[in-house]
């Protein structure tokens, strides 16, 4: 394992933002891959990481040596003492999205680019169930799930990918779904592209939001009695509202109560929440703060109009994965992060003054090579990044919320 250096990352904090440290970083010694997606268990003790070629590494986060590789979730090769002899396999199907079972600890469910969603018994590295995604209304052709999330009481689990179809399963039977949402038959409501995020709504379980290419997050009500912003119920199967505006390229959708948190890959406007219950959009977070006004002089086009333009994607971080601080003292905070400019992972402290809500930049640590995943631990203590360069970050959050 080769230990991560905070000192090499850390800026000096600016506009009152502290540095975050690093408390470990995990990497295969031996196939180097991107990682794609990541997941802590329910007691923080493990991190599962899910890579490029197709393995699940999973991580000690708890022990005596934190962020110690321990086990492999399907090998990338045949065994390790034959890297050199034996190259990985031609056919890499990466890990995109994981989650671990709400009720029964020690089980993952992997997705895999290839349409694969596979269950496994951590303990034991062995896979229970297996199901292959494909569209039967469409020559069975073969999805390319790229998100999947578990309903709070673990029964049920619901998917998205390539194909544009929201999947609801039981845990039970999973090889068949029990409910596909793809809009009407006219196409014109449901995804015109690929869906990169699906979540159950725990406040109303029957309820799943998706989000992806096409520029929208979609509502979902799975017993088909939500009334849309007109007030008429759509068919089962259609969705009852739609947020507009978003560009969601990975598992960049979260609560926060009623709230739904969305984060959108671009330079600008990339944190944003909205009201479940209304359709309304509360709250826009910009990555940093903007320049007052008074810095691009009216009637001067080199500091003016594209002055203005240019600082407004200087320093920026296009979102790839955001997440809502469910426990402990910043209960409520966002965590982001993503690529671009600037390759890092921020905290934004939630503020309530007077019921009004604002999220200011409290902390932040730069990353290399970029933020593809990241994930809260469930004891609110730290986040677990998921880097291009094929490592995974413990970060540990300040020990109190800044006031």
């Amino acid at each position: 394992m080769n230990i991560f250096n905070t000192a090499k990352f850390l800026k000096p904090g600016t506009d009152e933002e502290e540095p975050m440290l690093c408390l470990w970083q995990g990497k295969d010694p031996v196939y180097k891959t991107e990682c794609l997606s990541l997941r802590w268990s329910a007691d923080s003790g493990l991190l599962a990481a899910g890579g490029g070629d197709g393995a699940v590494r999973i991580y000690d986060a708890k022990n005596a040596n934190p962020g110690q590789l321990i086990k492999h979730l399907g090998e990338p090769a045949r065994s390790a003492s034959q890297v050199g002899v034996m190259s990985l396999p031609p056919e890499e199907n990466p890990v995109m999205a994981m989650r671990w079972h709400p009720k029964s600890t020690g089980r993952l469910r992997v997705a895999k680019s290839n349409g694969t969603v596979e269950l496994y018994e951590v303990k034991t590295k062995s896979c229970k169930a297996s199901t292959k995604e494909v569209d039967k209304t469409n020559n069975n052709k073969p999805n390319q799930t790229l998100a999947i999330d578990y309903h709070p009481s673990g029964d049920t689990w619901c998917s998205g990918g390539t194909d544009r179809i929201v999947r609801v399963y039981d845990e039970a039977a999973g090889n068949s779904p029990k409910l596909e949402m793809r809009g009407s038959l006219a196409g014109n409501r449901g995804h015109s592209n690929r869906i990169c995020s699906v979540r159950f709504w725990p406040f109303n379980r029957n309820v799943i939001v998706s989000a992806g290419l096409d520029g929208t997050a979609m509502c979902w009500d799975t017993y088909g009695e939500m009334p849309g912003d007109n007030g008429d119920v759509p068919q089962l199967g259609e969705p009852y509202r739609t947020f507009s505006s978003v560009d969601v390229r990975a598992d960049s959708l979260d609560f926060d109560d009623n709230s739904l948190l969305v984060g959108s890959w671009r330079p600008v406007a990339q944190l944003q929440m909205y009201d479940m219950r209304t359709g309304n959009l509360e709250k826009t977070i910009g990555w940093r703060k903007p320049k007052p006004p008074e810095a691009y002089p009216v009637g001067s086009t080199a500091k003016g109009r594209w002055g203005a333009v240019r600082d407004a994607v200087r320093g920026t971080c296009n979102i790839y994965a955001a997440s809502v601080i469910a426990f402990g003292p910043h209960r409520g905070s966002i965590v982001a992060g993503g690529t671009g400019p600037s390759q890092e992972l921020k905290l934004f402290k939630k503020q309530v003054d007077e019921e009004v809500v604002d999220y200011v930049p409290s902390a932040k640590i730069d990353i290399p090579s970029g933020v593809q995943g990241v994930h809260v631990a469930p004891n609110g203590n730290a986040v677990a990044v998921a880097a291009v360069n094929g490592s995974v970050y413990a970060v540990k959050l300040p020990e109190k919320a800044k006031k």
